[in-house]
């Protein structure tokens, strides 16, 4: 089977796609929620896309401006339901909008708008 592959199992009568996510870390994400809906993310469609169109608009930019790295760390503690230590190291903020952007991989963004 190959890394794009999704696996759909049957569960009380629906279709479900398996994501692969991993529950501990996908649980802590206020965003995040069951495909099974067995448990829904704390943040509002409208909030998810705004998070994932500003850390789509950061990789855009290639450069980490401070005022863009205090929004995101905002944003990071709305999502995650907790205050995360700040960091100024940009390969260290561009690796957490990457973990981000690949845990919001099934959020849909229009960029036109």
């Amino acid at each position: 089977m190959g890394a794009d592959e999704e696996i759909e199992v049957l569960f009380r009568k629906k279709s479900i796609k398996l994501c692969g996510c991993v529950m501990p870390i996908k649980a802590k994400l206020a965003f995040a929620s069951c495909p099974a809906s067995k448990w829904n993310g704390v943040l509002s469609l409208e909030e998810q896309i705004e998070f994932k169109r500003f850390l789509l608009d950061m990789k855009a930019q290639g450069k980490l401006e401070q005022n863009d790295m205090l929004k995101f760390y905002s944003f990071k503690d709305k999502a995650t339901g907790a205050f995360n230590e700040r960091s100024t190291c940009p390969p260290c903020v561009k690796k957490d909008i990457n973990t981000f952007l690949d845990s919001m991989k099934d959020v849909d963004v229009d960029l036109n708008n």
